[in-house]
């Protein structure tokens, strides 16, 4: 009877000991955090990054999160942890990055901390910071031919990626001065100020003189970094 009592006590302690196991998969994960301002290319150095393992079947507001790595970012503005995740499906790791960084900023891109680890997988988690900025367009026929010049502009932001969506384009053809929807003549004309994120374009300007129409394009960026910053659009 004692050592049917033994065994059973033997059995249930194994059972509780197995159960506070976690078995880990061969393969490695990787999660590499990177902080930094697309524009510029400020980087972002001692940030504090953590990354927390929770059950994936509970709530995220009911999991219990356990902390599984922290760290900070170095001068590149980045972090990285390598590990092997739990072979489990009911777990799954969460990234946290402290934000007081992005202070007098706006945070402009960062991934979704409930599908931003895949385990098994090469993880890059970027978060991209832009500060407001105040700027100008400036358009400007800096080589007049005659009256019938004309130009027109649109861009595509491609601050977060080389996507291009452009732009409808300007000037709108609502606009009393410029009804035909072209910049005409000699043009020199500054629009009002504006504020806005730091950005950049993927710039295209339509400008035709001596019946001739061609494209100038280019990838212009607007810092903030000397005060009011002004596009030149000059054709």
């Amino acid at each position: 009877m004692k050592n049917q009592v033994r065994n059973v006590l033997l059995y249930c302690s194994l059972l509780l000991i197995g159960a506070g196991c976690i078995k880990k998969s061969k393969k490695e994960t990787q999660v590499h955090f990177h902080l930094y301002n697309p524009v510029t290319q400020e980087k972002f150095e001692g940030v504090h990054v953590k990354i927390y393992r929770m059950k994936s079947y509970k709530l995220p507001a009911d999991s219990k999160a356990e902390l599984e790595w922290e760290g900070y970012t170095d001068v590149d503005g980045k972090a990285s942890y390598v590990f092997n995740a739990a072979d489990k499906g009911k777990y799954e790791y969460i990234p946290a990055v402290d934000k007081s960084f992005t202070k007098g900023m706006e945070l402009i891109l960062q991934p979704s901390p409930y599908s931003a680890i895949f385990k098994d997988q090469n993880n890059t988690l970027e978060y991209c910071v832009v500060r407001k900025i105040q700027w100008i367009h400036h358009f400007k026929n800096v080589n007049c031919y005659d009256n019938n010049d004309k130009a027109r502009w649109r861009y595509s932001d491609i601050t977060l990626g080389n996507d291009v969506n452009w732009s409808y384009w300007f000037p709108f053809d609502v606009i009393p001065e410029f009804s035909n929807g072209y910049f005409e003549g000699c043009t020199d004309h500054l629009t009002a100020t504006r504020v806005d994120n730091q950005r950049t374009f993927l710039s295209q300007l339509e400008v035709t003189k001596n019946d001739s129409t061609y494209i100038i394009e280019d990838t212009l960026r607007i810092t903030g970094e000397k005060g009011i910053d002004t596009l030149q659009l000059y054709y």
